[in-house]
C-alpha cells in the first residue's frame, strides 16, 4: 500500500511537537524531519490553518486547541472499547488494571480500574507518571520500539 508523503510528513510534525513540551523551531522541526526549511513551513502553515498547532510568542511551535478537540473525541471512544476489558481484569486478578501510555520519556496512567470487593486496595491514580524504563507498563511499551542505543 502506497502512502501519502505530504500527509505522512504533517503527521509525523504533529508528533514531533506533540513531544517538545517547550515547543520546537521551524529549524529544529525541518532537521527532525529532514526537509528543507520552505517545506517545513508550508506543513507547519497547513496545521495551523486547522489550529492543530500554533505559535508561541518566541516563534516556537506547540500543539493547538485542535489536538485537544482531537484528544477529547478520542478519549469516550476508547473509554467505550477499553473499560469493560479493564474492569474484568481487575475483578479477575483482583488488583488495580491500568492502561499507560509513553509520553517524551516517560510513562503516563490514561485510565485505571480497581477491583470490585476487596479488602484491600492499592490505588494508582491517572496522570501517574515514570521514566518510560522503569516499571512493567514502559519497558512493555519500550519491548515494542525499535532497537535503540541505551
Amino acid at each position: 500500500m502506497s502512502t501519502l508523503q505530504t500527509l505522512d510528513r504533517g503527521l509525523r510534525a504533529l508528533d514531533i511537537v506533540s513531544q517538545s513540551p517547550s515547543g520546537i523551531s521551524v529549524a529544529d522541526l525541518s532537521r527532525e524531519l529532514d526537509v528543507h526549511r520552505a517545506i517545513c513551513y508550508r506543513i507547519v502553515a497547513t496545521l495551523e490553518e486547522h489550529s492543530l498547532v500554533a505559535r508561541a510568542s518566541d516563534g516556537r511551535i506547540r500543539l493547538g486547541a485542535a489536538a485537544v478537540v482531537l484528544a477529547s473525541r478520542f478519549e469516550p471512544q476508547f473509554a467505550v472499547e477499553v473499560n469493560p476489558i479493564l474492569h474484568t481484569l481487575a475483578d479477575e486478578t483482583r488488583a488495580t488494571a491500568f492502561v499507560s501510555v509513553a509520553q517524551g520519556q516517560n510513562c503516563v496512567v490514561i485510565m485505571v480500574a480497581e477491583p470490585e470487593g476487596t479488602l484491600l486496595r492499592v490505588g494508582y491514580r491517572v496522570g501517574s507518571s515514570h521514566p518510560i524504563d522503569r516499571g512493567a507498563a514502559g519497558i512493555a511499551i519500550l519491548a515494542l520500539r525499535p532497537e535503540s542505543p541505551g
